[in-house]
């Protein structure tokens, strides 16, 4: 007994040592070093946590992750790094998705391929024994990556439907036009920030986090997970839906809509509570932290220089994607934009000052237009963004992006059509916009390598073919808008104007 307790006292002084110490030098240096190589990724990363309220939380995932690997320190007695030398061959694998996720322009998808190229070389470096004990901490850092954007149209939906199925259930009348909601008492409208998607990825975070604390079996694990997805979710619903019925039952939505908010992230908390009173009824573990396994054999611990070797190895192949992007990368042939919009034939004629009040909201365009037109009895407006080739840096598409100002204006339906510019029949989005007593209608498409384009996927598909023909035509953005209340046939409307605008291929690529 006295031998093995002699012998764990050595492991464990050489744990608080040397070998520990110079593996969390190794792993520092190599995460320096990624973070250098892939700084557009990290950066990125940083001004959402900073510019969005629903990704604050993300400030607190690297000190999670560390309490979790403090709580499993005892794991760790007996148990020394040794790299694993096989991980390596997932990182150049790595850096060539990455790579082609440059090409297609989605960052976030560059993050999640840049977070996975950190795993891989944290399991190079300290090897699948360690990395298996620490698995849940490391994969927790997947929740540095912001994500789930692309969720909020789906769970405006969701809310509005929840809470129009509920008020009818209550027998309060209500009409609804998509996300806009109309009872006695006055209008709601499901706006971004109230779609739930800042508490779903919180009560994500926090519920992956939980599980992994309180339970031990991974069907109560994958459970209480599903829950902190599915609950969530559930819980805005009832929100806007209890929110909306006071307005009703007090007779006054501007007495509700002032501290909204405030009522819905009580409520909110109330619903994190009970989710940790319940899933601490469940719990299959004592409150202890983990303890080793009592038959677990000591592990000698890595050659000298073995793990510094790995995590060279590690960055060097993480570098393959990059540079591979630097020797295709050509400096782009200088391309003027133009200095005035598309032309517009005739009957349609300029308006000096016949600006409305929509406007889209667009990101990190080289060069913007924004004008109004009329035929004498109708009014449209139109706005056009252009883009230099840039070769993977492109803005065209981005997740913060809007097509109207959504802090004035509501999105109540979306869609697709298909428009006339010149003798080209092409596809554009459309959208109805409430705010303001007012609505409109939008419709917006892309031009991407002198190819007019609606869907994200076809805009993606476009700008990799000019990137690998090297393209030097300009990419643009173009949307127009007219008043549904004051047009009678808005789409017809739309559609007569955009038939005499000005080809957008021969507007931006010229005689090409």
């Amino acid at each position: 007994m006295s031998a093995s307790l002699e012998t764990q006292g050595g492991w464990m002084t050489d744990l608080a040592g040397g070998v520990w110490r110079k593996a969390i030098l190794v792993v520092a240096v190599c995460l320096a070093a990624l973070g250098a190589i892939f700084h557009q990724e990290v950066v990125g990363a940083f001004q959402v946590w900073v510019g969005s309220a629903t990704y604050n939380h993300c400030f607190l995932i690297i000190p999670i992750a560390l309490f979790m690997i403090w709580q499993r320190r005892e794991l760790l007695v007996g148990v020394a790094p040794r790299p694993e030398y096989r991980a390596l061959l997932l990182i150049p694998l790595l850096s060539l998705a990455w790579f082609a996720a440059s090409v297609f322009g989605v960052l976030e998808i560059r993050q999640f391929v840049v977070m996975t190229i950190v795993q891989a070389t944290l399991l190079g470096i300290l090897g699948w024994r360690v990395y298996r004990l620490l698995m849940a901490p490391l994969l927790y850092l997947y929740f540095l990556v912001p994500s789930g954007e692309f969720l909020v149209p789906s769970l405006q939906d969701f809310t509005a439907n929840f809470a129009v199925k509920g008020l009818q259930l209550v027998g309060i009348p209500v009409f609804s036009d998509g996300t806009v909601i109309d009872i006695p008492a006055g209008t709601f409208a499901v706006a971004e920030a109230c779609a739930g998607l800042r508490f779903l990825v919180a009560a994500v975070a926090f519920g992956v986090f939980y599980a992994t604390e309180i339970y031990q079996s991974p069907v109560r694990r994958a459970i209480y997970m599903a829950l902190s997805v599915v609950v969530p979710i559930i819980a805005n619903g009832l929100r806007a839906f209890g929110l909306i019925a006071a307005a009703e039952a007090f007779g006054s939505a501007t007495a509700i809509e002032a501290d909204h908010i405030t009522y819905g992230w009580i409520f909110f908390s109330m619903v994190l509570v009970a989710l940790i009173f319940i899933g601490r009824i469940f719990s299959d573990r004592d409150g202890s932290p983990p303890k080793r396994d009592p038959e677990q054999r000591p592990m000698a611990p890595a050659r000298r220089f073995a793990m510094a070797l790995t995590g060279l190895l590690a960055v060097l192949l993480a570098a393959v994607g990059p540079a591979l992007g630097d020797a295709i990368d050509k400096a782009p042939a200088r391309v003027v934009l133009k200095s005035t919009a598309p032309n517009v034939a005739m009957p349609w004629q300029r308006l000096a000052n016949g600006a409305s009040n929509w406007h889209p909201r667009v990101m990190l365009s080289d060069r913007e237009f924004a004008d109004t037109f009329t035929d004498g009895s109708v009014r449209v407006d139109r706005y056009v963004a252009l883009y230099l080739p840039r070769g993977r840096d492109n803005n065209l598409i981005r997740s913060d992006n809007r097509i109207a100002d959504l802090e004035h204006w509501n999105i109540t339906a979306r869609g697709r059509a298909v428009a006339q510019i010149g003798s080209e029949r092409v596809p554009v989005n459309t959208a109805s916009i409430s705010g303001g007593g007012k609505r409109r209608l939008v419709w917006w498409f892309y031009v991407v390598d002198g190819t007019t384009a609606a869907s994200v996927y076809d805009v993606k598909r476009h700008q990799v073919h000019a990137y690998l023909t090297r393209s030097g035509c300009p990419s643009a953005f173009v949307a127009v808008s007219t008043d549904l209340v004051a047009t009678a046939d808005a789409e017809r409307t739309l559609n007569d104007y955009l038939r005499v605008n000005e080809p957008m291929e021969g507007y931006l690529c010229g005689s090409r």
